[in-house]
């Protein structure tokens, strides 16, 4: 081992006592004592995000009603007796159940001017007026079929039992009319009556299920309601007629499957009693509007069908509503619409049977 001189010793001294902040450092730096690692700090548990809140359910934005627009309520299936109705558009007659289901075409009428159009004995047979004369169709794909000798057949009146009807047959000179009845079964005619000169017939309505109707005459031109005179019962049986001992009758009616007759007047509908010629308002339509279409009975004798709308002098624009009006309680409910993409037609036929197709 190496000896230590005593100079160095005392050098050494005398450097801790002058410079101590050097010295000492340098000593230590000869055996330094290890600093202990930390010891692993736990970290924190990473504190979970909150969940994302959902987001509110968006408000459904209301549907927009049209202006005039009507909503159509549901109908039971036994409405007014159930069974078919018949109205017509520009386009097509139609047929819908009473309760308003199945709306469809029975016929497209692009080849036809039809009008009048009624049901026969059942919802499947269809008999419409076209500018030639009388059709018959049925609803199972027959085409039309022109009834023979009804050419000169200018306007009908369809008995309740549909088995015959009453239409004024209009010569070749244009201004002489006779009453003709038609038996549609055996697709045969018999003149009832020849009009007078300058008279026009004026189909009133049927008294029964078939055998006798009335009819009246008024001068052309002219107006039905107000110029009627002559007005006589006619028996199709035998082609007699006899005076209609009503005073005041200038209507035409409908008669319903219970015996009760209907019609339109000015601005409202009415229940007519045959026996006086005593009307009753059933039905008063707002201001302006008349009654463009029917009327016809529901099969259940209850209810009245008819359009009612704005007259104008074009019977295709005139946009209009289906109702039925209960004869007792005097509730109206609307039956159809008229709109843009399905319009109908002013006095092209309106009816309502019993059968379903």
């Amino acid at each position: 081992m190496a000896k230590i001189r005593p100079t160095f010793i005392l050098t050494l001294l005398i450097a801790l006592l002058l410079f101590p902040s050097l010295v000492m450092p340098a000593m230590a730096q000869g055996n330094p004592t290890k600093t202990p690692k930390p010891t692993n700090t736990v970290r924190p548990s990473a504190t979970p995000k909150p969940s994302l809140t959902p987001k509110p359910s968006l408000t459904p934005k209301p549907s927009i009603t049209p202006v005039g627009f009507v909503p159509v309520p549901a109908r039971a299936d036994d409405f007014g007796g159930g069974g078919t109705i018949l109205y017509m558009n520009p386009n097509a007659i139609r047929v819908m159940d009473a309760s308003g289901k199945n709306d469809r075409v029975a016929l497209s009428t692009g080849s036809f001017s039809s009008s009048q159009s009624k049901f026969l004995g059942d919802a499947n047979t269809i008999i419409f007026k076209d500018v030639d004369g009388l059709y018959l169709t049925n609803l199972k794909g027959r085409k039309p079929e022109k009834l023979p000798d009804s050419e000169t057949a200018y306007f009908y009146l369809l008995s309740p039992d549909r088995t015959k009807f009453i239409f004024v047959s209009r010569a070749d000179s244009g201004v002489d009319f006779s009453l003709v009845a038609y038996d549609i079964a055996a697709k045969k005619q018999k003149e009832l009556a020849k009009a007078l000169p300058d008279k026009y017939p004026f189909l009133m309505g049927w008294i029964d299920e078939g055998k006798q109707f009335v009819a009246g005459e008024f001068k052309t031109p002219g107006n039905p309601t107000t110029d009627t005179t002559d007005i006589k019962v006619y028996n199709v049986t035998d082609g007699s007629s006899s005076p209609f001992e009503v005073t005041g009758l200038s209507r035409s009616f409908v008669r319903s499957p219970n015996g009760k007759f209907a019609f339109c007047g000015d601005g409202f509908i009415g229940l007519l009693d045959v026996k006086d010629g005593k009307e009753t308002e059933l039905l008063a339509f707002p201001e302006g509007e008349q009654c463009l279409e029917g009327p016809a009975w529901s099969p259940d004798g209850n209810y009245v069908i008819f359009g009612v709308g704005k007259y104008t002098e074009i019977p295709a624009r005139e946009p209009y509503k289906l109702q039925v009006v209960n004869v007792e309680t005097k509730e109206v409910t609307l039956i159809k619409k008229d709109d843009d993409q399905d319009r109908l037609s002013r006095l092209s036929g309106l009816d309502w049977i019993a059968a379903a197709p």
